[in-house]
């Protein structure tokens, strides 16, 4: 059996069914899928802590699935399915520019978002439909303040992390 994860944005975990989408990682985690879309657009312009927990976790620097309570994201507006926005972290004062993010892509591999990965309370796979690969930036970003913009003025001050951020599906 797989491991289910959900973001988790400040103490609020937002459930994946509602939406029809699978809460295994790899069900979820592309550009352009409305859960991620929907997460990314909780945060326009509202920094907050975000976290993508695994229902495995337990206790991560203080917080696990069940310290939680579940909402729903379907009254949600999503972003479009070609995202063009900055996803900045504000802890580690860097961003990604995720339309700069599509273009390198290549064209044959799936579009994986970034921020599943690193927000993510794991290091490693924690079963089936998981990323299984080894990801040395898996979690970086757990428990940090995210925000998203559309504003690239608002980044000046931010480094560009985008080229490092490519995570591709083998």
């Amino acid at each position: 059996m797989g491991a289910y994860y959900q973001a988790t944005v400040n103490k609020t975990r937002y459930g994946t069914w509602d939406l029809g989408q699978g809460a295994k990682l790899m069900e979820h985690s592309y550009i352009g899928n409305e859960y991620v879309e929907s997460v990314m657009s909780l945060l326009e312009n509202k920094p907050k802590e975000l976290r993508w927990v695994c229902d495995y976790s337990e206790n991560k620097g203080g917080f696990d699935w069940d310290d939680t309570e579940e909402e729903s994201l379907k009254n949600v507006s999503c972003y479009d399915i070609t995202p063009v926005y900055f996803a900045i972290n504000h802890t580690k004062e860097m961003y990604i520019d995720m339309a700069e993010l599509i273009q390198l892509h290549h064209p044959r591999s799936m579009m994986m978002h970034p921020i599943p990965f690193l927000c993510n309370s794991e290091k490693g796979a924690m079963g089936g439909g998981d990323l299984h690969r080894e990801e040395s930036r898996r979690g970086l970003w757990y428990g940090d303040t995210i925000s998203i913009s559309m504003d690239k003025d608002y980044v000046t001050s931010f480094k560009n992390v985008t080229a490092d951020m490519l995570f591709i599906e083998h």
